[in-house]
């Protein structure tokens, strides 16, 4: 019920306080108000929106008109322009009157032109046949006096038919003779090369015995070499390993060397910076010092005669501090930008301090992974790496030549194995090949009585079938030659007799055709003649002349019906713009521009400020309809939770303090924290600084009690923590945690934090800050507290001599204990 009472009491004073008053009373009296000024802007608004309709009506019908002096004015232009094409469209007007004429006569022209050129093409025809006739009749006379001269040539035929059949005969006989003596030496040098053979055979096997005998003595050799052998592969892979060692201890002096440049580089850099830093802070004392001094004269500037000074009071001036000129005093922007500077080389500085901090680390990092490699590599450190790999590269050549012995046993083995089979392989053979001998010499002796039989007396033998068969063929040749030569001619003679018929038909064609021609070629020309003389054209060439093609006949009809429409549709239109416009001037588009945009923009305006009204009238009559509702509403609960309300009321914080009783225990918590904080804060920033709780209310509409503001010793003031740089929020932020837990051990009852950690910051203190860090932690170690610190600061690593290194390499990050 009381959280009942508190919303409404809320609710109730918010509804009116938020639309800016502070009663209900008031806010009746302002609804009353607001309606007058809203009726008026009403009636304002119609009457600008009545006079911005006749502008819009008044603008349209202006441009309306425009458009018809536009309109009116183009086309009078192109009526000129047209009347500037009337000579030429007249003269293809003429051109066109003077095709149709001509067109008239093209059919009796073109009868002509086909007559002559048939007659033309007839004349040459009859010529040509003429021509042929002759050369079939000349042709027909050769071939009938070529008849005469093979008239005897079947005779001849018979003759050498006969001595053709005698002479096969006698090669049949000599093909067989010539065919056993061939089979004969073939058989002959078949055994010849068995013999042969059999004797390339007994050469093979002696060589064969030779190597064989060589072999084994050459693998007994062999395998006293191999069982010599030893297994070298660990002592190789134990050397490799240690090689790979060396380069990574090599690769490791090269980024060493690299690294160590790098800090050197950004040792000079770092210098620099720190130099323009100076420079930058002295430059800004210098300015701030300036400023100071220069008050006086900016002061002394703004005295009046007779009016007290802003610093003693007096109404007299006698000696004011006046600068030469004002206008060269130093600024705020100046003082403002001499520290933007400040702080940017800070920054810089900083900056290129976390630059070498990371490359020291990268170096140390370096070595102590160099110093594991070597103490990995042992005894093989001593020895250079070049060494190392010939020593590598000498064992490797030793384990190839071993392993090329080894093949060289298994293929000599295999060598021996294959010279037997070959021995035993060529023994076989030589078994075949005798009985192959053998038979050969059967089939020598029967061809010898074969031949014997076939050429008793041995005259065949010395004839040469390559003769005889020639012999044959000059006869065959001559009589074929003769058959051809006599069918030939018999069969030219007829053609040619069919052929001289012919041409002296298509000469008789030819005549009658070429008269036909000359007949139709004089009609035509008696007719063409008949139609030029009835037209009025004067001769061939005037009528020629008003020939046209097609296509310029479509050009120039084109050109004209489109100038004839273009004229009257332009005509039309001059007629219709002049008709609407009447006596109507020309309006001016931008004054009735200019006033339909005023007239507008004063709608707009009357629009927004009638909205403004009606909208702030709404929120008043809502806001006053909902008080009354949940004032009816809370009667009850007002009289009857009055005083518990009140009473929560403070207790939650509505009260002078704005505390509630949450807020004021932990205040009181809060100020032993502070107690114990201070005092490590004071020990780390030299006395300067101590923490405390605010006490100024502030804003009404927030609690308070929990602020904590910096008591500055060296100014005597407090401010808010939020200026403080970031090293000195780190140490306060640092003071508190230790005060926070010192408070919890007192509180707890014998429960103690015996460890702490803190993560990063130590980056945004100097060195003077560092150390007062380090000091504080130093004490709470000695205390019996563990203080574990992260941080990436190289100077820490140096104070810090118990520490867990994250080292980061290509393959990952591991950790290593210093």
């Amino acid at each position: 019920m009381n959280n009942d009472y508190q919303r409404l009491k809320q609710n109730l004073t918010s509804l009116i306080t938020e639309i800016g008053y502070e009663t209900i009373e008031q806010l009746d009296a302002a609804i009353v108000e607001e309606k007058v000024p809203l009726k008026q802007a009403n009636e304002e608004l119609k009457a600008v929106k009545s006079a911005h309709d006749q502008a819009k009506s008044a603008l349209t019908r202006a441009e309306e008109l425009q458009k018809r002096f536009l309109n009116l004015r183009a086309s009078q232009q192109q009526l000129t322009e047209l009347d500037q094409q009337r000579e030429q469209i007249a003269e293809f007007e003429r051109q066109l009157a003077e095709y149709e004429k001509a067109n008239k006569l093209r059919q009796a022209w073109n009868d002509l032109e086909k007559a002559e050129q048939q007659l033309n093409t007839r004349k040459l025809a009859d010529n040509e046949a003429v021509h042929a006739r002759q050369q079939s009749l000349q042709l027909l006379e050769d071939a009938r006096a070529r008849a005469l001269d093979v008239v005897e040539h079947p005779h001849h035929i018979e003759q050498l038919a006969a001595e053709i059949s005698q002479l096969n005969t006698h090669l049949k006989q000599l093909e067989q003779l010539h065919l056993l003596q061939q089979q004969r030496a073939n058989t002959s040098a078949a055994r010849q090369q068995i013999a042969a053979q059999l004797t390339q055979s007994n050469q093979q096997k002696a060589q064969l015995r030779d190597a064989y005998d060589s072999a084994e003595k050459e693998l007994e050799r062999l395998q006293q070499t191999v069982d010599q052998h030893v297994n070298i592969d660990a002592m190789r892979t134990k050397l490799a390993q240690q090689i790979k060692l060396a380069k990574s201890v090599q690769t490791l002096s090269e980024r060493r060397k690299s690294t160590t440049q790098d800090i050197e580089k950004i040792t000079v850099d770092l210098q620099t910076a720190e130099k323009e830093l100076n420079a930058a802070i002295q430059q800004s004392k210098t300015l701030q010092l300036q400023w100071y001094t220069e008050q006086a004269s900016v002061l002394a500037h703004e005295l009046q005669p007779g009016q007290p000074c802003m610093v003693c009071g007096s109404k007299d001036h006698p000696h004011p501090a006046l600068a030469q000129d004002v206008n060269q005093l130093v600024s705020q922007a100046q003082l403002e930008q001499a520290e933007i500077t400040v702080q940017s080389r800070r920054k810089q500085v900083y900056q290129i301090e976390q630059q070498r901090a990371s490359k020291v680390q990268q170096l140390d990092e370096l070595d102590a992974r160099s110093g594991e490699l070597i103490d990995e590599l042992g005894t093989a450190a001593d020895r250079p790496l070049p060494t190392l790999m010939s020593e590598l590269e000498q064992l490797e050549n030793t384990e190839r030549q071993q392993v090329l012995e080894r093949e060289r046993h298994i293929k000599l083995a295999k060598r021996i194995r294959a010279l037997q089979n070959e021995l035993s392989t060529l023994q076989q053979g030589d078994e075949q090949l005798q009985q192959s001998l053998q038979q050969y010499e059967s089939q020598i002796a029967g061809f010898d009585g074969q031949i014997r039989v076939l050429d008793p007396n041995q005259t065949l033998a010395s004839a040469s079938l390559d003769s005889l068969q020639q012999q044959i063929d000059q006869q065959q040749n001559k009589r074929e030659k003769l058959q051809h030569e006599y069918k030939s001619t018999e069969q030219q003679v007829r053609e040619r007799e069919q052929h001289y018929a012919n041409a002296v038909n298509s000469a008789d064609i030819a005549k009658r055709e070429l008269i036909t021609a000359e007949q139709q070629f004089s009609q035509a020309q008696m007719h063409w003649q008949s139609e030029l003389n009835h037209s009025t054209f004067t001769d061939v060439a005037a009528f020629k002349k008003a020939l046209l093609t097609q296509a310029e006949v479509e050009r120039i009809a084109m050109t004209v019906s489109d100038y004839q429409r273009r004229r009257i549709t332009t005509e039309s239109q001059i007629e219709q713009e002049q008709k609407a416009i009447g006596t109507q001037v020309q309006p001016d588009l931008e004054q009735l521009q200019l006033q339909q945009e005023t007239v507008a923009q004063q709608e707009r305006e009357q629009q927004a400020a009638f909205n403004t009204l009606t909208k702030r009238m709404s929120i008043l009559e809502h806001a006053q309809q909902s008080f009354r509702k949940r004032e009816r509403a809370a009667q009850t609960l007002v009289e009857e939770y009055k005083v518990i309300g009140e009473l929560a009321q403070t207790l939650s914080g509505d009260n002078e303090s704005r505390i509630s009783l949450q807020r004021f225990v932990l205040a009181v918590l809060l100020d032993d924290v502070l107690h114990e904080a201070s005092a490590r804060l004071q020990q780390m920033t030299a006395n300067r600084f101590s923490l405390i709780r605010g006490q100024d209310v502030g804003d009404r509409r927030k609690h308070s009690g929990l602020d904590l503001m910096i008591n500055d010793s060296y100014t005597g003031q407090e401010r808010e923590v939020n200026t403080l740089s970031g090293g000195e929020s780190f140490m306060a932020a640092l003071a508190l945690a230790l005060g926070l837990s010192d408070v919890v051990q007192s509180y707890a009852g014998g429960i103690r934090i015996e460890t702490l950690f803190i993560d990063e910051g130590f980056g945004s203190l100097d060195s003077e800050a560092l150390d007062l860090a380090i000091d504080v932690l130093a004490s709470l170690r000695a205390s019996g507290r563990t203080i574990g610190i992260i941080s990436h600061v190289h100077e820490l690593k140096q104070r810090i001599h118990k520490r867990i290194d994250v080292v980061r390499e290509a393959n990952g990050s591991y950790l290593k204990m210093r």
